[in-house]
């Protein structure tokens, strides 16, 4: 009995389904159309901040906007101005090594580097650090405090700049 019930059932429910699951083509295409009009604008506008921020020498932030507008599902021709520019700015950014001596001019890497009141790097590693130009005020602290501090200029495509302090001296 449960399986006749079922056997007459089950195309009713089909049906219904089908009604709720069919959209009309033209339709589909007229949202993805809507879709792909507003992630375009978003582009543009992904974009146009990207500019901004590389104007103000905020090379880093423009960096990542460019990167992920060069890869996301923009259509190609700003996805090929985003990554153009991305590469741009890349080369633009700046980076510093930051090194710290003792008395004895030996080098001393348990020391923390902060940048304009942010951490910059727990540890002298001799690594370039990828940084946004102007004028910064780098602190260099060990676990007795401050050792440092030094204000400099970094300008546009400056790479791997030293940025050094010598303890006690």
């Amino acid at each position: 009995m449960l399986h006749s019930s079922m056997t007459r059932v089950a195309p009713l429910v089909i049906c219904t389904l089908t009604l709720f699951v069919w959209v009309d083509p033209g339709e589909a295409a007229k949202r993805k159309k809507k879709s792909s009009a507003k992630a375009d604008a978003a582009c543009v506008e992904a974009f146009k901040r990207a500019l901004e921020l590389e104007k103000e020498e905020q090379y880093l932030p423009a960096r990542k906007v460019l990167y992920d507008c060069a890869h996301s599902k923009c259509g190609a021709l700003i996805k090929r101005k985003c990554n153009v520019r991305y590469f741009v700015v890349r080369r633009a950014t700046p980076s510093v090594i930051p090194t710290a001596t003792d008395e004895n001019g030996d080098r001393m890497t348990d020391v923390e580097v902060t940048m304009d009141g942010q951490l910059l790097t727990p540890y002298t590693d001799g690594q370039a650090i990828e940084v946004n130009p102007g004028v910064h005020e780098f602190s260099f602290s060990d676990e007795k405090g401050i050792i440092a501090k030094k204000n400099v200029e970094i300008a546009p495509g400056q790479k791997n700049l030293r940025v050094a302090v010598s303890k006690g001296r």
